[in-house]
């Protein structure tokens, strides 16, 4: 059976790649975050928890293998859906930490689907949008 890997676009300060990591030490992680001190700092952090189960990539998400990926993060970062569909298997699985409002804004192609809207509690507008490559 392989392990599943997970990208997180722009980790910066850790959210949500560092949670993700630690609550599921079962999926294999990429935190990719192309300013290379904040890279170091998410380093540190994966040295100190420990982290086993990252990897950070200091560097540009375009430049990450094809395909490569189970599931996509990311939280506040506008991203277009070539750049999406190049990351993802097939059936794969995008989820932003976004607004109703901002995830309609959200240029995906048409291989994406919503599956669920999970509210993020003490937000007032905020979710966790779903969507699954097709």
């Amino acid at each position: 059976m392989r392990t599943s890997t997970g990208v997180d676009i722009g980790t910066g300060g850790g959210f949500p790649g560092v949670p993700l990591a630690v609550c599921r030490p079962d999926l294999r992680w990429v935190w990719v975050e192309p300013r290379e001190r904040r890279a170091a700092f998410l380093r540190h952090v994966a040295r100190t928890i420990p982290v086993e189960n990252a990897e950070v990539v200091s560097g540009r998400v375009e430049d990450l293998s094809r395909g490569a990926f189970d599931f996509v993060t990311s939280r506040g970062l506008k991203l277009d859906g070539a750049t999406l569909d190049h990351l993802l298997k097939p059936d794969g699985f995008l989820l932003l930490w976004t607004t109703r409002e901002d995830w309609a804004k959200t240029p995906l192609s048409g291989g994406f689907r919503l599956e669920q809207a999970v509210p993020i509690p003490m937000t007032r507008r905020r979710v966790v949008a779903v969507f699954r490559k097709s």
